[in-house]
């Protein structure tokens, strides 16, 4: 995550996460599980550039959340979405955001289970 780039007045800079609060406690330690969680999205009907269908639409299945399980700190999820003012998240946004809880999961709408709330088998 040290690599993790971000564009600062003079170019890309570099974001440590050793300084951050919520990251001090998973720093330094080993992963000893990790999972993502798929999503299921449908898509089209294509259209071309008249507004003609040209397809028939289709359903994708992608990973949108990736839950680490990090020895001695719990998990930390990763999850591809846009956080919105009201507490959610627009899924398969152009972020990465980083949640620390169980709870902030189950706010983001991911389902309680295993993957949010459990410990990983």
């Amino acid at each position: 995550m040290t690599t993790f780039l971000t564009l600062g007045d003079d170019g890309p800079e570099s974001w440590r996460v050793t300084e951050h609060p919520e990251w001090r406690r998973w720093t330094g330690l080993q992963v000893v599980a990790a999972v993502t969680f798929w999503d299921r999205f449908e898509l089209g009907p294509p259209r071309d550039r008249d507004g003609r269908v040209v397809g028939p639409g289709r359903t994708i299945e992608v990973p949108v959340a990736l839950r680490l399980d990090v020895a001695a700190a719990g998990p930390v999820w990763f999850v591809v979405g846009i956080p919105t003012e009201e507490g959610g998240a627009v899924l398969l946004g152009d972020e990465i955001m980083v949640v620390f809880t169980s709870e902030a999961m189950l706010r983001l709408g991911f389902p309680a289970g295993e993957f949010t709330t459990g410990p990983l088998r």
